[in-house]
């Protein structure tokens, strides 16, 4: 699948994203219509002192984020429903790195038969921050994750799994 869109932030003081965007189907599997998306999401609880950015005056930090996100697929009229509640704690291991255990509890909805998704995430996250000033913090990461993951609900076969992430944050 590759898609293209737009994106609007409404407001410069919180996140909250509108966005319009068309997908389209790269092999000739079962989905093979284009289909446009339309999507709300937000972000609450993770500003100032519970933010993911860094905090220079600490040996570390509590970091927490509730991100609710609604998608409705024109051509399928499926609608999805998440709600992702998240809490971390960054601990300063040396200057410019911190280990962070995390916690998630998610719910996940379709329109469809079996479209409930409930399930917890723990994991711990090695992030190292990159390109600060003598003036400015620490504006990207690079992280390295180890995630298990247990559904109370779920329509998948497996309950369980175990992941791997590297990511990257500029």
């Amino acid at each position: 699948m590759i898609a293209g869109g737009l994106r609007w932030k409404l407001f410069s003081d919180y996140v909250l994203n509108l966005a319009v965007e068309e997908q389209v189907p790269l092999d000739k599997g079962q989905y093979t219509q284009t289909s446009a998306m339309f999507r709300a999401s937000a972000s609450f609880l993770n500003s100032g002192r519970y933010s993911d950015d860094w905090h220079a005056n600490s040996t570390g930090w509590v970091a927490q984020n509730l991100y609710l996100d609604a998608a409705h697929y024109l051509a399928t009229s499926v609608t999805s429903l998440v709600a992702d509640c998240r809490l971390s704690y960054h601990q300063k291991i040396e200057e410019g790195q911190t280990i962070e255990p995390y916690a998630h509890l998610q719910w996940t909805s379709l329109n469809e038969a079996n479209g409930i998704d409930e399930r917890l995430r723990i994991g711990a996250r090695w992030n190292i921050w990159q390109g600060q000033s003598k003036y400015n913090a620490y504006p990207s990461k690079i992280l390295i994750g180890l995630e298990y993951q247990y559904a109370f609900k779920t329509s998948l076969t497996d309950k369980s799994a175990v992941f791997l992430s590297l990511r990257g944050c500029w």
